[in-house]
């Protein structure tokens, strides 16, 4: 019943994304980037995702719903409503899955949430994209030590 659940909120976060690039809203007071509708749809899903596996430890997600989370996790249309769909992935079990979602270190939209992720999974040789997020972000203390601890190989 809850991979049913699972599986209804991933369709759902497909159906929100748009079909072509819509123009970006004007940016907040503080210059920050005003989020589209949709992508709090498809982070809201994603995050109603997050909270059902962390209270069912048991709970594992299916091949084919890894699929199509990988599917938004790769869709750049989705913008920022990918960042919850990334962190679903955070385990070590699913390491073997960093070269599918690597590359999307380099959108801002979701660089932080991609290199938590590898780190989290432990999914070591992608030290080239770790420094170039690290040059282009110029993350916070907590993010500086982790990208130290990732480049040398968690010792």
């Amino acid at each position: 019943m809850v991979s049913k659940e699972v599986g209804k909120y991933i369709n759902t976060a497909l159906r929100c994304i748009p079909s072509e690039e819509l123009e970006e809203l004007p940016r907040t007071v503080y210059n920050l980037p005003q989020w589209h509708s949709y992508e709090h749809n498809i982070w809201e899903y994603g995050e109603r995702i997050r909270q059902i596996l962390l209270e069912n430890s048991k709970i594992q997600l299916l091949d084919s719903q890894i699929e199509k989370i990988i599917e938004i996790i790769n869709n750049p249309l989705a913008k920022r409503g990918r960042q919850t769909f990334i962190w679903l992935l955070g385990k070590r079990k699913y390491a073997g899955l960093a070269p599918r979602i690597i590359d999307q270190i380099y959108d801002d939209d979701v660089s932080l949430h991609i290199f938590d992720t590898v780190y989290k999974m432990r999914a070591l040789g992608y030290e080239k994209e770790i420094l170039d997020f690290q040059e282009r972000f110029k993350p916070l203390a907590a993010e500086r030590k982790k990208i130290a601890r990732y480049l040398a190989g968690f010792k």
